[in-house]
């Protein structure tokens, strides 16, 4: 588990993203929900930390194109695997 420290405020979170231009943070929970979007940031305010106390990097988002490319990976993968599923039922 992570806390994102927001000044003297510390929110339980389960991973957090910086924006590409690192003005905004956004958290979220374990369940995948959004647990807090803070912008305009101040990194000097806003860190993560493990639950030792440790600093964490925070997590770069990935571009759009990034993430079309990766999901079309995925698409592809998951296509061979329902295609060989479906040639051992035959």
């Amino acid at each position: 588990m992570l806390f994102l420290i927001i000044g003297d405020e510390r929110i339980e979170v389960a991973s957090a993203m910086l924006s590409d231009d690192s003005n905004n943070v956004t958290a979220y929970r374990e369940d995948g929900s959004r647990a807090v979007l803070v912008e305009g940031v101040n990194l000097k305010n806003v860190h993560l930390e493990d639950g030792n106390g440790n600093h964490v990097e925070f997590e770069k988002q990935t571009s759009i194109k990034q993430e079309i490319v990766d999901l079309r990976i995925q698409l592809k993968q998951l296509t061979e695997a329902v295609e060989l599923l479906s040639a051992k039922k035959l």
